[in-house]
């Protein structure tokens, strides 16, 4: 893979499963094959999301992340919506409620208004503990064993919202049968397949809700970013880099099990008024 003569070039590696930009590829372990986890495998007693990534948890039809790198290339903004349909509904309701097992009303079939804001106020722990699967290091992509700087969530960030998470509406929903629901609780079976949106959010009181180790020559000199995409079946990534002139992608890969895959759609580029480069992927 050959380097551009302008050391502002950057090596867009794309992983399917890896994604490398000369802006590699990270390593799949601990990912599930796309397989809903079994409750006893996650631990939200003590919040321990460690091992998961945000599609292991909440599997979706559609997705978009914006992904933006800050100025001081130490701390990044992300923010997601996704859309999960039908059964993937059901899935992820199911999912949600298996969290809170050994808690009152939880892991009983039925998802409730109070998972639901339970969710929402020690999700960010939770997320703060997955794989984000991104990292960066200086240099061009390299197919043996490199040391990567991984970007991890930093939790005071990360805020955790959803829409239609409880229809209240539905023609199931009952009040809460535990004994220990708050005042005004509804449930709904797990089974129920009315469409709902999950966000993943910055805190509003919050500049970043990503960090990494910042690059030494801080984006001027060539670098490469690699995205493990494995699990990640339909979405839109939008990344966004500080303002360097002439940055551009130099070269991209997208692999599978180490293997180069051809044929899928190049990503887009554009730069923004403020000189910051946009770029778009389609996974």
């Amino acid at each position: 893979m050959e380097m551009s003569e302008n050391r502002h070039g950057v090596i867009l590696t794309v992983g399917l499963l890896t994604l490398l930009m000369l802006l590699s590829s990270t390593p799949v372990d601990n990912l599930q094959d796309g397989k809903v986890l079994p409750a006893s495998a996650r631990q939200f007693g003590d919040v321990d999301c460690s091992n998961y990534t945000f599609e292991d948890l909440f599997a979706y039809n559609h997705a978009r992340f914006e992904i933006i790198f800050l100025d001081d290339w130490s701390s990044v903004s992300t923010s997601a919506i996704a859309w999960v349909n039908d059964s993937l509904a059901a899935d992820v309701r199911e999912a949600l409620d298996g969290l809170f097992e050994g808690f009152p009303g939880g892991d009983n079939d039925w998802l409730s208004t109070d998972e639901r804001e339970g969710v929402r106020s020690i999700g960010p722990k939770c997320i703060a503990d997955m794989y984000t699967r991104i990292g960066l290091r200086e240099g061009q992509p390299h197919r043996g064993g490199v040391d990567w700087n991984e970007l991890s969530w930093v939790e005071d960030g990360v805020a955790l919202d959803e829409l239609n998470l409880v229809p209240e509406d539905h023609p199931e929903a009952r009040s809460c049968q535990n004994a220990f629901a708050q005042a005004g609780c509804k449930e709904v079976p797990v089974h129920v397949t009315d469409n709902l949106e999950i966000y993943l959010l910055q805190d509003d009181d919050e500049e970043h809700n990503m960090a990494y180790n910042q690059l030494p020559n801080q984006g001027v000199e060539p670098f490469t970013l690699a995205f493990n995409i494995t699990n990640m079946s339909d979405a839109i990534l939008n990344l966004t880099f500080p303002a360097i002139s002439d940055l551009r992608i130099d070269a991209y890969e997208v692999q599978e099990d180490g293997v180069t895959v051809f044929g899928l759609s190049e990503p887009v580029t554009e730069t923004l008024e403020d000189g910051r480069l946009k770029v778009t992927l389609e996974v």
